[in-house]
């Protein structure tokens, strides 16, 4: 007997199996989908491998060439000084001036922000493209860019809790499939993108509008035309700071000055010029001036700040002084406008690397979120100012890169290529570990913070640093080539 419960019944079952149908073809469609072309990335890959490879061998047997390549991030890229002066461009130049009989090429393979085991994983690749008869690695793992590393291979459930535990076991496994790692290095260079356009787009100071003393005897017409000349003079001024044109900066803001002699962003951009290039007594005069004329300039304060701070690294017997005047000034923009986010940047800088103040730094880092929560930038300064896991943080990230460098050297060895492992300039990041790995298998290693340390009993810290503190400028990149050098010559 008919009822319309087993219609229903009946109609239920045809749209489950339906359902069902659809969704078992759409799974086999999509995986087929990845199938091909995971087949087709490997065929592409082991094509291009062979080609590669093939003329390598090519141009090998064609020259005496001796490849050099150079691995590691932003102080193998040259970060704080030109392209041309970084250690891979100073070293070539070095060995060709050298070496009569033979020529040196050397390859520069640093990425901003490499981690020790991303370099591993670029290696290969690397070793095919530049065909090298030595390798030179300076890298380290970072806190602040652990999602691509071999981090979770010596952290447990409790250090990195279940989710993230397992998250990056699955990350792990799927990074075997070439599919998966062109997406993740599609959303990498979308990220990347987005980054680099925000920092070209950021300005070196915040611009506030110039503050005129109009004289009544001016014709509204004249004051005009002083006004676009005015702001043309501080426009050029400000394009020729960006390009570190000084002097050229130094006569537009002048011009600016002179129709107005009031103009606040004129002895701001003043001031500036003559930190940037370590004139510190002058650039305090220019901004004393400009606080006489505005006492609640905020910018003032702030570039006052960066003053003290940054002639704090290049004379250590004021150091303490000036730090303190540094902070002092900071605070005073803070309460000005709480919202000016260059001072507690600044801030977050000194208490961390100048002070070891971690919780303040911290602080200052946390404010910075809660003005811009976007900022990648800001995150990553918070990972590298958050303090470790205590003796757990530590014993992994020896573990870690040891774990790294191993599988470099050894990946060297297999190619029959020599290897350089170096330590940085600035300060002891695991050496410890980087000579362990070097005294195990029988390969020199570069010592450049003790090698820096002893340069700086004779010279301050602005003759071998850039600006940043952190990163060489050309002298210091030419150490490292140096020190290179001598290690090519006694071994090689």
């Amino acid at each position: 007997m008919f009822t319309f419960d087993k219609l229903f019944v009946r109609v239920k079952l045809n749209f489950m199996n339906n359902l069902k149908e659809k969704l078992l073809a759409f799974f086999i469609g999509f995986f087929t989908i990845i199938l091909l072309l995971e087949v087709g990335l490997r065929v592409g890959a082991k094509i291009y491998s062979k080609r590669i490879t093939s003329e390598n061998k090519l141009l090998s047997s064609q020259n005496e060439d001796y490849n050099i390549l150079c691995v590691g991030d932003s102080f193998t890229v040259g970060m704080g000084t030109a392209y041309e002066y970084s250690y891979p461009r100073q070293l070539e130049e070095m060995l060709n001036a050298g070496y009569l009989k033979k020529r040196f090429k050397v390859f520069n393979a640093g990425v901003l922000g490499q981690n020790s085991s991303q370099a591993f994983k670029k290696l290969e690749n690397n070793v095919k493209q530049y065909n090298p008869n030595l390798i030179i690695v300076l890298v380290t793992p970072k806190r602040e860019n652990l999602d691509d590393s071999n981090y979770w291979l010596f952290a447990d459930k409790k250090e990195m809790g279940t989710k993230g535990y397992y998250y990056k076991r699955i990350d792990y496994f799927l990074t075997k499939f070439r599919t998966y790692r062109l997406l993740k290095l599609l959303k990498l260079n979308l990220k990347n993108r987005t980054m680099l356009y925000k920092t070209n787009t950021s300005n070196i100071v915040k611009k506030e509008p110039p503050r005129k003393q109009i004289q009544e005897n001016k014709s509204k017409e004249a004051l005009n035309i002083e006004q676009d000349k005015e702001k043309e003079y501080l426009d050029s001024a400000f394009v020729y700071l960006r390009e570190r044109k000084l002097e050229l900066a130094r006569q537009q803001a002048k011009k600016a000055l002179e129709i107005n002699s009031r103009n606040e962003q004129g002895y701001l951009y003043l001031a500036i010029s003559f930190r940037l290039e370590e004139m510190y007594d002058l650039a305090k005069a220019e901004i004393n001036k400009l606080i006489e004329i505005n006492p609640n300039y905020s910018s003032a304060y702030s570039e006052l700040g960066s003053i003290y701070y940054y002639e704090s690294r290049n004379k250590p017997d004021i150091k303490e002084k000036n730090l303190a005047l540094a902070i002092e000034a900071l605070n005073k923009v803070i309460d000005i406008n709480p919202r000016d986010e260059q001072a507690y940047w600044v801030l977050g800088e000194i208490y961390f690397f100048e002070q070891g103040r971690t919780d303040l730094a911290i602080k200052a880092t946390k404010k910075l979120l809660e003005l811009n929560p976007a900022n990648e930038n800001y995150k990553l300064r918070l990972k590298v100012y958050s303090p470790p896991i205590a003796d757990i943080d530590k014993r992994i990230f020896d573990k870690l890169l040891e774990y790294d460098l191993e599988n470099i050297v050894e990946l060297a060895i297999s190619r029959g290529v020599k290897i350089i492992l170096m330590g940085y300039p600035d300060r002891d990041f695991q050496d410890y570990i980087r000579r362990k790995v070097a005294v195990g298998y029988g390969i020199p290693f570069i010592d450049n913070y003790s090698v820096f340390k002893e340069l700086l009993q004779k010279y301050s810290w602005k003759d071998l640093f850039s600006d940043d503190g952190t990163h060489c400028n050309k002298n210091g990149y030419k150490v490292i080539a140096e020190e290179i050098y001598k290690v090519l010559k006694s071994n090689f």
